[in-house]
């Protein structure tokens, strides 16, 4: 299939300061900063499409081009992390999820959330769990088989990569915790990132 990729810029600020390159996207074709007109032509010309998003709000030209697609009825999948629901802040951010949920839930043909807290707080929006797909940032490794071929599957021990911000957020000295406590069931366990809690990791 052929896949377009929209985006605000070509890369974050902040991800530049840090050494981040832009990945060789293969034949991804990859438009970027492009004007309301055109996001309008784009959506135009590619009505059949499978159109994902990345959040619905999350960024000022997602917003608009979510809008577009909501009010032509086109096909729409969003990703959506685990939002934090604790104190006043939390409440505000349920209250939200559900709003959007009376206002784009009927045109959002799938919600792709990652973890079971995601999948907790997204049925208690009001999505339906028909509409909510586990999805995650990994990867398969390619295994080498006993008749020679080379496929993709799951190795006997799991590798674990961290690739992110080392703050509170991404919960990393939590996941530390876990798997020290099991050795054992992981062939290795990378982390590769900067942030406040570096030297509390290390």
């Amino acid at each position: 299939y052929k896949v377009v990729l929209v985006v605000e810029k070509k890369m974050s600020d902040r991800r530049l300061k840090e050494g981040w390159d832009v990945p060789d996207m293969g034949d991804t074709q990859i438009i970027i900063a492009p004007s309301l007109i055109e996001v309008t032509e784009i959506v135009n010309s590619h009505r059949e499409a499978i159109h994902v998003f990345s959040g619905i709000h999350a960024y000022p030209l997602v917003n608009k081009a979510f809008h577009l697609i909501h009010d032509l009825r086109l096909k729409t999948l969003v990703l959506a992390e685990p939002y934090d629901f604790l104190g006043f802040k939390g409440f505000l951010r349920r209250y939200r999820k559900k709003i959007q949920f009376l206002k784009y839930g009927r045109g959002i043909h799938g919600l792709l959330h990652t973890g079971e807290l995601g999948k907790y707080w997204f049925e208690k929006a009001g999505f339906p769990k028909e509409k909510l797909f586990h999805w995650g940032y990994f990867t398969e490794e390619p295994v080498l088989f006993n008749d020679g071929n080379l496929k993709y599957g799951v190795k006997n021990k799991a590798s674990i990569l961290f690739v992110g911000t080392i703050n509170k957020n991404k919960n990393i000295l939590g996941l530390v915790s876990i798997v020290k406590k099991y050795l054992d069931l992981f062939d290795n366990f990378t982390i590769i990132g900067v942030g406040p809690l570096e030297n509390e990791l290390k």
